[in-house]
């Protein structure tokens, strides 16, 4: 997919198909349409209707065939997002560490002021 974020969505519509015994076009289904149900937008999003938000994955390939190929990037030939073509040529820039990342890496481990503080914090708290 075109983010970590979308790797992670297609792998877990392969998880409903393999260990939830749904469809392919259910578990599609399960991420689009019950998905903006489920927070409550379904006015507004979650099917392919005028008027509606939408981003579309023009893939080459069937994934009521295999739903996996949702996570093979060179099987996805175009992104329309907002409407607008997505540029899938430029490479994708590196990920920033998030909040949340930071948090579970601190949980992990014994906290500590190095840790917690950053270089240039604990170079003022040593001029303190």
């Amino acid at each position: 997919a075109v983010t970590p974020v979308g790797e992670w969505h297609a792998r877990e519509l392969e998880m409903f198909v393999e260990y939830m015994g749904m469809t392919p076009m259910e578990a599609i289904i399960a991420a689009t349409r019950n998905g903006a149900f489920a927070m409550r937008l379904e006015g507004e999003l979650g099917t392919l209707e005028p008027g509606r938000i939408a981003d579309v994955l023009v893939l080459d390939g069937d994934p009521l065939a295999d739903v996996r190929i949702l996570q093979e990037r060179e099987r996805i030939v175009e992104v329309i997002k907002e409407g607008r073509r997505v540029d899938l040529v430029t490479p994708i820039p590196e990920r920033r560490m998030r909040a949340t990342d930071q948090v579970r890496f601190l949980a992990a481990c014994p906290l500590t002021r190095s840790l917690a503080l950053t270089e240039e914090q604990l170079e003022k708290l040593a001029h303190v």
